[in-house]
């Protein structure tokens, strides 16, 4: 088994245990969502932080165009300052389980 193969072998299994923790991973970070905020266009949810950290990739690379940018995972784009909103129903689901 070559390098390449070792390291998918292990972000399988990382992002495997992740779903068998819990359900609900984030498909930017594929880590669990701790805080959950959902794009109002298309319904995705992520985490705040991954979400965040996506944003401030694309504005510094220049990708946003008459103040949106392309969703990281459904397509479509979305205005980061109005499109977003905190998931709170979803929030307050993982906290009980």
């Amino acid at each position: 088994m070559d390098q390449t193969e070792v390291i998918a072998i292990a972000l399988i299994n990382n992002v495997s245990n992740n779903i068998k923790n819990n359900d609900h991973v984030c498909p930017i970070g594929l880590e669990p969502i701790i805080n959950p905020v959902t794009i109002k266009s298309s319904g995705q949810t992520y985490d705040k932080t991954n979400l965040n950290n996506y944003i401030n990739h694309e504005k510094k690379h220049d990708k946003i165009m008459n103040g949106k940018i392309k969703e990281p995972i459904v397509s479509g784009q979305f205005n980061p300052d109005k499109d977003i909103f905190d998931n709170f129903l979803l929030k307050k689901t993982f906290e009980q389980n």
